[in-house]
Formats: C-alpha cells, structure tokens, sequence
C-alpha cells in the first residue's frame, strides 16, 4: 500500500522530469544558454561576474545587492520573532 506522501513525492517526481525536458527543448532557442557546456550552467541562480572575451571578469552588482537585501530581510524577521519568543517566554515566566 503507498502513502499519501509517497504518492505526492511520486507527482512531483514526474512533473520534475517533464519540466527538465521541457527546459533542455525551450531554453537553447529562447535564452542562448547552452545546458551542455563546460561551466554547467543553472535554470535559477543569480550571476555575480560574467566572463569577458579576454579572460577577465566583469562583477555584476545588481544581484549581490539584492541578495544582501533579501539577505537583511530574511535576518530581520528571525531577529523579530526570536525578540519576541524571548519575551513571551520571559512573561510567562514572571506569572
């Protein structure tokens, strides 16, 4: 007998083959990216630097802001809610 969960991770399982293949059909045309390349591009990720035609490197800002921003925001809540279950404990403590 198979699970409820094992049968969601099957779902997906399927649906992740199906968009891998789909993204190794669309993307070549679409975007220029070559999935079969040396440096093994991804489907997500952020660029920091790009390689120039003489070797160097050109570093892209852009995403390293925005990463110390989501970064920031991320650390701000969890600095929130541990403050707050801090003092919620510390309240009941005191009663």
């Amino acid at each position: 007998q198979i699970g409820a969960y094992r049968w969601l991770l099957f779902c997906f399982a399927i649906m992740d083959i199906l968009v891998s293949l789909t993204h190794t059909c669309i993307f070549p045309e679409e975007y220029g990216i070559d999935l079969f390349s040396d440096n093994r591009p991804g489907y997500i990720s952020f660029t920091y630097w790009i390689p120039q035609g003489d070797g160097t490197k050109k570093w892209t800002w852009l995403p390293i802001i925005t990463m110390a921003i989501g970064l920031s925001v991320v650390m701000t809540a969890a600095i929130v809610i541990f403050f707050c279950l801090g003092r919620i404990l510390r309240d009941m403590r005191s009663v």
